[in-house]
């Protein structure tokens, strides 16, 4: 679960400039969808992985984030996370639901976070 879970840290916050050497290899494919824009980015960390990035792009806000990846070998030990945000009131984008599946592992972790509401100042 340890190696699981510092895979995830690769992905989850993307990184800038992974992101940024992505694009110059050109390895980043963007799929326009209504107010929606899908980001794919390939070999984001790894050979044969894929970082995929929703965005609304009227709310400028993250929308999904989902990742296709390995611990060690590719089909052996595959590892995926969706995340899907929602929205507060306020606009506040926030991960309302999580979804980490390693079937080699036999893990899956489902987290949903609710309830959120703004607090007095």
């Amino acid at each position: 679960m340890e190696r699981v879970a510092a895979l995830v840290h690769e992905y989850v916050p993307p990184d800038g400039q992974k992101l940024q050497a992505a694009q110059a290899a050109g390895k980043i494919a963007a799929q326009p969808a209504g107010s929606t824009l899908n980001l794919t980015v390939k070999d984001y960390a790894k050979m044969g992985d894929s970082l995929a990035i929703g965005l609304d792009t009227a709310a400028k806000q993250l929308t999904s984030c989902n990742v296709q990846s390995y611990v060690e070998k590719p089909k052996d030990d595959d590892v995926t996370l969706n995340v899907t945000f929602g929205r507060l009131q306020d606009g506040t984008s926030y991960p309302q639901q999580v979804l980490l599946d390693a079937p080699a592992k036999k893990i899956q972790v489902k987290v949903t976070n609710s309830g959120y509401k703004k607090t007095a100042s």
